[in-house]
């Protein structure tokens, strides 16, 4: 983990101007940091550590890093505690298959219960994020914290009219794992990315493909794309 002397971000900041609990915001704050490699892969999650980190007390460290548990970005074990999942190959291969089946299948179902207002949240998501991307020109995408947010809310707007609560919760918990890898891919300089590849049209495709609820041609593009 990397060390710091006080927390690196302060939870107080996190919760201002709203009502989560401090465990709520330590939760967020621990998962975009799994996410984002700030907590590098195979890291032992020791208490005292996290406390340290983030002010809090055992307690609060104990339960959030439990919570993260089940959504994968923290392995336990009885013998070795807390610990960041190593990387690798042959994992987020399986991961990205598992994905493309939840978020094909909730694609879908968006298809056939998206109204007007769910063609407008697609069409207005992807020009946020073709506006990002023009902004960011020749920088490193994967890298930039406004980009990954409005990435995230495109694929997000897809499947907002999807009918089923557990399609999307499966999605969240594929696509935070897909993100972990994508972040420290990019830190690498790795061009898996998304800097040589144009993004933007393949944004752009499944966005048309959705709104005219073709089903054969988005999957095929949905399936390139991830």
């Amino acid at each position: 983990m990397t060390n710091s002397a006080h927390p690196t971000h302060t939870l107080d900041a996190l919760r201002a101007g709203t009502k989560k609990s401090l465990n709520a915001a330590l939760i967020e704050r621990l998962r975009s940091d799994l996410i984002k490699g700030v907590i590098e892969p195979g890291t032992k999650l020791k208490i005292p550590d996290i406390c340290e980190r983030y002010d809090v007390s055992p307690g609060v460290s104990r339960e959030a890093l439990s919570r993260l548990v089940p959504e994968g970005l923290i392995d336990f074990t009885d013998q070795r505690g807390f610990r960041t999942p190593p990387l690798s190959v042959s994992m987020i291969r399986d991961i990205t298959k598992a994905r493309f089946v939840i978020e094909r299948e909730a694609l879908i179902d968006a298809m056939h219960h998206g109204t007007a207002d769910w063609e407008a949240e697609i069409i207005a998501a992807e020009h946020r994020l073709q506006a990002c991307e023009r902004k960011i020109g020749d920088g490193n995408i994967g890298e930039d914290d406004e980009w990954a947010l409005l990435h995230k809310q495109f694929h997000y707007a897809l499947l907002s009219a999807c009918s089923s609560d557990w399609l999307i919760r499966l999605h969240d918990m594929l696509y935070h794992q897909t993100e972990r890898y994508r972040h420290i891919a990019a830190k690498g300089g790795n061009s898996a990315t998304g800097r040589r590849r144009n993004t933007a049209s393949e944004h752009s495709q499944i966005a048309e493909a959705a709104i005219n609820r073709d089903e054969r041609e988005v999957i095929r593009l949905m399936e390139q794309h991830l």
